[in-house]
């Protein structure tokens, strides 16, 4: 595989994980771990920076880039909300079970 078609399937993987963001898919595990494979395989070819810089400017790969950082951004705040909300309940539920403990604690000792 030469640079520019790892860098395509590059963009592929990346304009996949951007629509799977988009649909709020949380399946997108794999398509990581299939982006790190591509840039592994990068790695591993013997390029210049000119001819990178030239590919990845004709793919448009930089903004990509851009809008999947900016996409995971804001599922990140979503996820961070959700896990304040569950925290919010749980520290809720744990309060009324410890007023309801207390309450039965009163009235066992009166009988």
């Amino acid at each position: 595989m030469n640079l520019y078609e790892c860098l395509e399937n590059y963009k592929k993987i990346t304009l996949e994980l951007i629509e799977k963001i988009k649909q709020d898919n949380d399946e997108f595990e794999e398509l990581i771990d299939k982006r790190s494979e591509v840039l592994e395989k990068i790695k591993i070819i013997n390029f210049s920076s000119e001819e990178i810089k030239e590919i990845v400017d004709d793919l448009d790969i930089i903004k990509l880039d851009e809008e999947l950082v900016r996409l995971m951004k804001v599922e990140q705040v979503k996820i961070k909300s959700k896990m304040d909300i569950l925290k919010k309940g749980r520290k809720a539920a744990k309060n009324y079970n410890r007023a309801f403990e207390f309450q039965n604690f009163f009235t066992a000792r009166s009988k």
